[in-house]
This record gives structure tokens, sequence and C-alpha cells, in this order.
């Protein structure tokens, strides 16, 4: 399952909120990914993503609830010039 999502930026800096949205998304067993956007106006329903979609993308979270897989990075824009724009994933050791 694929899902984009807006999500408050603020909310981003607090585990317990990005727990429960994260847990309310992903389905009782299978593979999930979430991709997190920071402006509601800004989040796409389709992929492949607008540049100006790409400098909202500001979260991921990857699961697999069958092998017990999780992984939640920020997203950091490097180059917002850049078309596509640069994209960095940083790590954050949360496990939804």
């Amino acid at each position: 399952m694929f899902r984009t999502v807006f999500i408050n930026p603020n909310l981003l800096e607090d585990s317990e909120s990005v727990r429960r949205i994260v847990r309310h998304l992903t389905p009782p067993s299978g593979r999930v990914d979430v991709m997190f956007f920071d402006n509601r106006d800004n989040t796409p329903v389709r992929l492949p993503m607008t540049d100006q979609q790409m400098l909202h993308y500001c979260a991921r979270y990857s699961g697999n609830s069958n092998t017990g897989y999780e992984e939640f990075v920020l997203i950091n824009v490097l180059d917002s010039a850049a078309s596509p724009p640069v994209l960095q994933e940083v790590a954050t050791g949360l496990t939804p």
C-alpha cells in the first residue's frame, strides 16, 4: 500500500504523534509506504511528483509487518533550484 499525506510540520517533532499517524495508516499485514508533505495544496494524489510537490516532501515511512522492517526518515531539500529538486534522506531511528 502506498499513501501520500499532509502533516503539520510541527507534528514531525512529536514522535508519539508520528507513531499514531503511522499506526492508523498501516494495514494489519503487508507492506506500507507513506510519504509526508508539509503543505496540503502540494500533497500529490499520484506519482510522479511535480518539482513544487517535491519541495514540500518532508518525511517517509516504510514498513513491512510480515518481516518487521520499519524505517522513518526526514527529507531535506538540498537544492530547490534544481529540476528535479535535490533531496536528502536523514535517518531518525524512530520506529513507529
